[in-house]
């Protein structure tokens, strides 16, 4: 099952991390605005819960696929990981925020660059977790390399599938360019902070 070109089970676990991201952003803009320990106190529980949640909101959103699919005598393999992934997701991208985009005077600028961080990271899985291929017909997974792929048209040479594989060192190699375009992104955010006018005390 394909929603486009992504597989449906990771499309939904994507979907599930956006609508938690945006629930855990605003509770932690909430939570900046107030001066109250029990306001703050429950924004930062709430926040665990949309992150913890996350696999339990990712199951039933599948469930209904699940069914139908069983129904017309197709049993599918529910990836349950997946859920818990979509958690780790949303996990990251605040502890990226608050590590590598650490907040300015001038809050909206430092808004920007974290919307910017946010979208590198869930652009970035959306890449990785899309058929570059012919779905159906091919795969080929992983961005800018390939990790995972297989193919209809089978080709054994001396009792190797060259047809389809997997590659940790790939996945691997994916991870380290999404880490570095970070840690540049980063880079530059503390670099224009750094470039930035100081507050002159004349009037």
């Amino acid at each position: 099952m394909y929603i486009g070109r992504i597989p449906f089970f990771p499309a939904v676990a994507v979907f599930v991390s956006l609508v938690s991201l945006l629930v855990v952003t605003f509770l932690l803009y909430f939570r900046g605005l107030s001066a109250r320990h029990i306001v703050r106190g429950i924004c930062s529980a709430g926040v665990v819960v949309a992150v913890l949640a996350c696999p339990a909101v990712y199951t039933v959103a599948t469930g209904p696929a699940v069914a139908a699919a069983r129904a017309h005598g197709q049993f599918i393999d529910q990836p349950m990981e997946l859920g818990w992934y979509s958690g780790l997701l949303v996990f990251i991208v605040p502890l990226g925020w608050h590590f590598l985009f650490p907040k300015r005077a001038d809050g909206a600028v430092t808004r920007w660059w974290r919307v910017g961080f946010a979208t590198l990271i869930v652009g970035f899985t959306v890449l990785n977790i899309t058929n570059w291929c012919s779905p159906g017909w091919c795969g080929r997974f992983g961005f800018p390399f390939a990790y995972s792929w297989w193919s209809d048209a089978i080709i054994v040479i001396n009792g190797k599938n060259l047809s389809a594989g997997a590659s940790i060192v790939a996945a691997v190699a994916n991870l380290i360019v999404l880490v570095l375009a970070a840690l540049a992104l980063s880079a530059s955010y503390r670099r224009t902070g750094a470039q930035a006018p100081a507050p002159s005390n004349s009037p």
